[in-house]
């Protein structure tokens, strides 16, 4: 039976593949499979896509490296975000009444703030 244990650490580990694999610890083809696996895209469906997108996140156009976002139901494809923009959705759960309901929230703190004075600009 296997104990889970290396006979080696992780830096060795990791010192080692760099060495192997030419300064990336990542083997040869790995992002590839990766996307090819996780959301049947290839590379060049992915640049095209960021590149459709200015290389920019879907949500706040900020220059930024991109991650895939999909519908964790259905597995379509809806865009390239950056990783904060792709958290929040994750944390609202991608649900568009809560997503609304927090818009509305800041929107009526904003207008409370102005109307006391708190808020300038």
């Amino acid at each position: 039976m296997a104990s889970g244990l290396q006979s080696y650490c992780k830096p060795c580990v990791l010192a080692y593949e760099r060495e192997k694999y030419g300064g990336s610890c990542r083997k040869p083809g790995a992002r590839s499979r990766y996307y090819r696996q996780t959301y049947g895209l290839t590379l060049e469906q992915l640049d095209e896509l960021a590149e459709r997108q200015g290389r920019r996140c879907a949500i706040c156009s900020k220059e930024s490296q991109l991650v895939v976002d999909h519908d964790h139901d259905t597995g379509e494809i809806r865009g390239l975000l950056c990783p904060q923009c792709n958290r929040c959705l994750g944390l609202f759960q991608d649900n568009v009444g809560l997503l609304v309901a927090a818009t509305m929230y800041l929107m009526a703190a904003k207008d409370v703030l102005v109307e006391a004075g708190g808020l300038r600009g």
